[in-house]
Parts: C-alpha cells; structure tokens; sequence
C-alpha cells in the first residue's frame, strides 16, 4: 500500500512563507542579542589591554601595545572635575572641557529629559554621570 499526500500550490507557498518569517525572525533576534561584554570590560574588548596596573599608574601606547605606565611619564592626575588632558604641543595639561555638553553626578542612575546618562572613570572610580547638551 502505498501513501500519497498531495499539497495544494496554496498551502505549500503558505507552509514555506511562515517557515521563512520564523527563519528571519530568529535571525534579526540573534544579531540585536548580547555582544558578551559590557563598557566597563576593556579587556574583554581589547585583551592586549594589561588588567594589572597599579595605583598611580594609567594605559599607554607604546606604539605597538598597550601597557601600563607610572603617571610619572607625563601625565597629569591633578585634573578637577569638568576638565580633560589636553595636549599643549609640549606636554600634557589639565583644560576646561570644551565640548558642547555639561555633567552632572548622578547617584540615583536616572537623568533629566534633556541629559543622557553615561558611566565614565573619575579618579580611578567608575562614575555616572548626566550629560546634558547645550
């Protein structure tokens, strides 16, 4: 005895549209997924970034890797907040930041409807902070 399944035209063309929608959604949902790192995990993004620097010491590029560097090669830990290092064409200085946002410390983790939030490396410390646009 022998079986014969006959499909109509319709419902084949249907059976495969619906197995291709679910193909790409599982597609589009695997790309937005989780990356396996976060911002905080330099490392994990860069592993020839060095995770055993020492206090007082900061990254540097010494044109081939990153390595970690006693401050004393030139670099300045007095900045106040609101400033940045700024090169002076000679050595390194602190400045007033110059870009068009403003900060503000947050301890909450939320942020006024203009300011965005944003963790940044303060004195060593991972910082939250709003950042506002003019």
């Amino acid at each position: 005895m022998k079986l014969n399944i006959n499909f109509s035209n319709r419902l084949l063309h249907t059976f495969i549209s619906i197995i291709g929608i679910i193909l790409i959604s599982v597609v589009v949902f695997a790309y937005s997924g989780n990356v396996g790192h976060t911002s905080d995990q330099i490392d994990e993004v860069d592993p020839s970034v060095p995770t055993s620097c020492t206090v007082d010491q900061v990254l540097e590029w010494n044109s081939t890797d990153w390595d970690c560097a006693d401050t004393s090669s030139g670099l300045r830990t007095d900045c106040i907040i609101d400033q940045v290092l700024e090169w002076n064409s000679t050595d390194w200085d602190c400045a007033n930041d110059s870009s068009e946002t403003t900060s503000t410390y947050t301890t909450t983790g939320s942020c006024g409807n203009d300011e965005t939030l944003d963790s940044r490396y303060i004195g060593g410390i991972l910082t939250h902070i709003c950042l506002a646009s003019w």
